[in-house]
């Protein structure tokens, strides 16, 4: 692993779901928070707070608080198509977009991690895999 790029990671997953819950469950506070959170919160650019089942837009801002951890996650939704595509900056640096398509009965799941900090995604890898794997199986 000498010459691995850490600066980037891809994982993908099958899930047996649709692909607008699949969505739903990154860009809605309510679902987030059923798979991955303990709280979560979307603001608007103007920094008003969004309903929880409203979808989270470009342009907003969330606040993310995990189960087992005390840490606060802030960051910003840099990109969401409304249906297959999502994007956010994620601790600090990093940028992470979640990509999905149909194949079958499933929904694939990418989820793509960038940063100029090797550290940081060698950090990382591990809780997005677990998290991933084992959570998503409440949608199914």
């Amino acid at each position: 692993m000498e010459n691995f790029d850490w600066t980037k990671f891809t994982i993908r997953i099958a899930v047996k779901a649709k692909l607008e819950d699949i969505y739903n469950s990154w860009t809605k506070a309510s679902e987030i928070e059923k798979w991955f959170l303990s709280d979560a919160l979307f603001t608007d650019e103007n920094k008003v707070l969004l309903n929880k089942t409203q979808n989270a837009l470009k342009g907003d801002r969330y606040k993310w608080i995990w189960y087992l951890y005390d840490d606060i996650e802030n960051g910003t939704v840099t990109e969401a198509n409304g249906t297959d595509y999502f994007q956010f900056t994620f601790a600090g640096d990093c940028l992470v977009e979640i990509k999905l398509h149909e194949k079958f009965e499933y929904t694939i799941v990418e989820l793509t991690q960038k940063t100029f900090l090797q550290t940081t995604i060698q950090s990382e890898i591990f809780g997005w895999v677990a998290t991933m794997a084992g959570v998503f199986t409440s949608l199914i």
